[in-house]
């Protein structure tokens, strides 16, 4: 496959912009791509540098972490976590496993967790950021647009200003590990480096679905707030070793506390933006 980005066209409709002809598709609705058929690899690693090194994943809304929201919204499928252990409660079966090197960035994050589903029944393969609050919201659509569109390599999720989300996206599976293999090094690799050998799939998405938490001001804007009681899990020392370890879920060994605000303390926005801290496309 060519490097060239290549949008597939829709019933006349085209490009990234946020617009796709999945809109007035017939079927789409009612229709999805059942759990047995859609693995699902969930990136909790990273270094929260524009939060103070504060875990994302651990982080709360409505009593609930981030990353348990996020693995409700994925209930019943096979998921991989990227990133260092943490309690996940309700007995759910996860397979953990981390980059190589530790901390490696998104893109070879998403190598290390589709790398981990090796002898995996799935066709497609659903890729989320731990830290989207209201990822149930777009997961049904994602699932119902893969399932209208068979053909396609990627269904990637856009904001409503018409931005990519890579880790908001179905991908299928056999295209997604040949682009991964052809990327080259991923190590600090923008995730636009992906979708360019891909035929890509437009899929318009609600604000609410895309807002992540980037920043205290994001978490702040959502109602996320610090737990009163946070492991560390931020040192790549803390990580367990490169390779994926299935198990059902339970508590790690407790580590140091991380820094950044104290427990109940209000959050406030700290650093200005940073390209190097995105996890889209910079």
């Amino acid at each position: 496959m060519s490097g060239v980005e290549a949008s597939r066209e829709l019933e006349g409709r085209s490009g990234l912009e946020g617009r796709s002809g999945l809109e007035g598709r017939s079927g789409l609705e009612g229709r999805s791509v059942g759990a047995a058929r859609c693995a699902v690899v969930v990136l909790a690693g990273g270094t929260s540098r524009r939060l103070d090194g504060v875990d994302k994943a651990s982080l709360v809304l409505d009593g609930t972490p981030l990353l348990s929201r996020v693995l409700d919204a994925v209930a019943g499928h096979e998921v991989v976590v990227v990133g260092p252990r943490r309690p996940v409660p309700g007995g759910r079966i996860v397979t953990w496993t981390v980059e190589d090197p530790p901390l490696g960035g998104p893109l070879a994050g998403l190598a290390a967790g589709v790398e981990a589903l090796d002898g995996t029944m799935s066709l497609w393969v659903l890729a989320l950021a731990c830290d989207l609050p209201h990822a149930a919201d777009a997961v049904p659509t994602l699932l119902a647009a893969a399932a209208a569109c068979p053909e396609a390599e990627a269904l990637v999720g856009h904001d409503v200003d018409g931005r990519a989300q890579p880790l908001l996206a179905v991908y299928a599976l056999d295209p997604l590990r040949r682009a991964l293999s052809g990327a080259g090094d991923l190590v600090g690799a923008p995730l636009r480096r992906l979708l360019a050998p891909l035929s890509v799939e437009a899929v318009p998405l609600p604000a609410r679905a895309t807002r992540d938490v980037d920043t205290w001001q994001d978490a702040t804007l959502l109602g996320v707030t610090v737990p009163d009681a946070r492991p560390s899990t931020r040192s790549p020392a803390s990580a367990r070793p490169p390779g994926a370890v299935r198990e059902r879920s339970g508590t790690p060994a407790p580590t140091p506390p991380t820094t950044g605000p104290a427990p109940g303390s209000p959050l406030s926005p700290l650093d200005p933006p940073s390209p190097h801290d995105r996890k889209d496309l910079s």
